[in-house]
This record gives structure tokens, C-alpha cells and sequence, in this order.
């Protein structure tokens, strides 16, 4: 039998600024960069409503707020329930999560960056995830250049170590930008240190998950991207038109 798909909720990361993308903030920043003329919002939103997630919040900046707002009530596409949480000042992945406790505090949540697109679909890892009522679950794809990215380190069947841009990677493996998360993670971000360059990192709330021997992984089936260069969204575009 199935869990309750709609017990858990969605956070999607959209405060970023798409300047070198030709997106500033003021344009509506990262989540409005085009792909196929759809903006990258559009495919967060419809990824998670395809995992069966019917309630999402959308963290925004305070100068795309407006513009963000306005594409997803015209958007009719999808059967969901849209927050909007405003993250002042960029802080961390981590920090912008922490602002969404009062959204999610009571559920289970499916974590998006705005800029990750991929193939695969998420419903059976939600699935999997509720009903072996599991607290931090990360996806890791396969990668060419792994010394770009957060990688992990597996031993056998289990995440051993996240290492973020190792100069010698312990595997290929790279953890991407969605996650799936308990409600405990809001007593595991307040517990953060800021990181050298001042933000609350999410890779932090992934190793204190290993801490406590609490963080599983699923390997993600298909391409995967991170749409964060001009070359890279020309990637995309390839990959979605197929």
C-alpha cells in the first residue's frame, strides 16, 4: 500500500540571482531562466507534482518575489497549493530552508533547487521514503568532473562521508540538488555553524544526518543537470527537447 503522498510537502529554492544566465533578480532571477520556453520554475513545480506533491513552498528574494508570484497563479497547469517565503538576505541553502519550519514543521518535505533539472521521476524514492519512515535521504548521479560538486564517499550500501569539491574524490558519485527530509531537520539546521563564506550549508545538514547514522541515498536513473552556466543551459535545452 501506498503512504500518503500528499503528507509531504514541497520547498522549492528559488531566491537565487541568474545574472550571469542573463537573469538578474530584477528579471525574476535563476527560477525564470528559459528552457523550451518554460522557465525553470515551471519544471521544479512539475517535477514535485509529479512525485504526487500537492503542497509546495516557493522561497523567493524580495525583488523576484512579484515577478515569480505572477507566473505561477497564471500557470493552470498544475493541481497544487503554492506558498511564497521570502529570504531577505542569501544566507545558505540551509538558512533559506529554515525559514519554510512554520510550512512544513508537522511533515515530511521533498527539498528543490531551482536550478536542477532531471529525467528521472521522484514518486517511488517519496514512496519509499514515507513508508520506511526515514529521516534524510540524498541522490547522487553519476558524474564526469567530480571535483565540482558535493561527493560521496559509499561504503557498501551507505553514505560514509560527503566531501564538497574533493581535490581527490572518493567517488564519482555527486549529490544533487533535491532531497527529502523529516521535520527533524529544523533542530539539525539550528544547530548550524556558518560555513567559512558566512552561509548555513545544506551539505552540513547532510553530514550531521550521518552523524547519526540517519542519511540513506538513491542512485537517480537518467541525465541530470545543474543549469548554473550559459554552456549548461544550452545542455539543457538539448536534454529536454529529447
Amino acid at each position: 500500500m501506498q503512504s500518503k503522498l500528499e503528507d509531504v510537502y514541497g520547498v522549492i529554492l528559488a531566491a537565487g540571482n541568474g545574472s550571469r544566465l542573463g537573469y538578474p533578480n530584477e528579471k525574476g532571477g535563476k527560477p525564470m531562466v528559459e528552457l523550451q520556453g518554460k522557465p525553470l520554475i515551471y519544471y521544479a513545480v512539475l517535477k514535485l507534482n509529479e512525485a504526487g506533491i500537492k503542497n509546495i513552498a516557493v522561497v523567493v528574494n524580495p525583488i523576484n518575489k512579484d515577478i515569480i508570484t505572477k507566473y505561477l497563479n497564471d500557470c493552470k497547469e498544475f493541481a497544487v497549493e503554492i506558498s511564497y517565503i521570502v529570504q531577505e538576505t542569501p544566507l545558505g541553502i540551509a538558512h533559506a530552508l529554515s525559514l519554510c519550519k512554520g510550512f512544513t514543521s508537522e511533515h515530511d518535505l521533498a527539498l528543490m533547487l531551482v536550478d536542477n533539472i532531471f529525467e528521472a521521476s521522484l514518486k517511488e524514492a517519496v514512496i519509499k521514503f514515507k513508508k520506511n519512515k526515514q529521516k534524510a535521504m540524498v541522490f547522487l548521479t553519476e558524474v564526469e568532473n567530480p571535483k565540482a560538486f558535493g561527493v560521496a564517499n559509499l561504503k557498501g550500501d551507505r553514505v560514509v562521508d560527503i566531501i564538497e569539491k574533493p581535490e581527490t574524490p572518493p567517488s564519482n558519485w555527486a549529490v544533487i540538488g533535491f532531497y527529502l527530509y523529516d521535520s527533524s531537520v529544523y533542530d539539525i539546521i539550528k544547530n548550524l555553524k556558518p560555513s567559512a563564506r558566512g552561509e548555513l550549508e545544506i551539505t552540513d545538514v547532510n553530514k550531521s544526518y550521518l552523524a547519526l547514522s540517519s542519511l540513506t541515498y538513491e542512485k537517480l536513473n537518467g541525465w541530470w543537470l545543474d543549469i548554473g552556466t550559459p554552456e549548461n543551459k544550452l545542455k539543457g535545452e538539448a536534454l529536454l527537447k529529447g
